[in-house]
């Protein structure tokens, strides 16, 4: 009777540890420029992801707007915020079962996505090489460099300061992404120094108001 009883619990705890190992899923993030990553999760792991994706998209358009006004402060950036170019992050689940499985299935695709990297900058290079005039082509890889560090800013400005109000990172899979470093805690530094002259400038129409009386 015992010895029934214990084979009937190891049966359930064999097909609980199956069952949750048929659930692992994995899942495909998209950053907010557009990277990629693949990740296998199990269930708490993309309960926690499809949270803080939540409260992320929550967060967004007013990150864009806060990016917006540090953006136009920028004298040193030309033109509009690009904000078509930065999304949202996002997830969807490419399959699930077991980690075996779901392993083989992460490597292809990140095999193909490494592939499509190499497509991309393949195409670039011909394009560049095709231009002959040699001050044609230097304008052009200047131009393709500018676009990447617009790129880079535009989605640093809106992830960090989204990233301040979350109390995280939020992660990248572009290298577009830290172009220009921390742009936030840079602008937020010549607000501060221009905050400090002004306060200075009204102390000293004070005292020039008070050694007029």
């Amino acid at each position: 009777m015992k010895k029934g009883i214990i084979l009937s619990v190891l049966a359930a705890v064999a097909t609980f540890a199956s069952a949750q190992m048929a659930t692992m899923k994995l899942i495909e993030i998209t950053d907010m420029s557009g990277g990629k990553a693949y990740e296998i999760m199990d269930n708490d792991a993309f309960n926690e992801l499809r949270t803080q994706i939540a409260e992320e998209q929550k967060l967004f358009n007013q990150g864009v707007n806060e990016a917006k006004k540090l953006w136009a402060e920028n004298k040193e950036v030309k033109g509009n915020f690009p904000a078509s170019i930065v999304k949202a992050r996002q997830f969807r689940i490419v399959t699930q079962g077991n980690e075996e499985m779901l392993n083989k299935r992460k490597e292809k695709l990140e095999e193909r996505l490494e592939d499509a990297k190499a497509k991309e900058a393949e195409k670039e290079e011909k394009k560049l090489s095709s231009i002959r005039n040699e001050e044609q082509k230097a304008k052009a890889m200047e131009k393709l460099e500018n676009d990447r560090k617009k790129k880079g800013l535009a989605v640093s400005l809106v992830s960090k300061w989204m990233a301040e109000k979350l109390g995280r990172t939020i992660p990248s899979y572009s290298q577009d992404f830290m172009a220009f470093g921390n742009p936030l805690a840079a602008a937020a530094d010549k607000k501060d120094a221009k905050d400090k002259d002004k306060d200075k400038k009204d102390a000293k129409d004070k005292k020039a108001d008070k050694e007029k009386k």
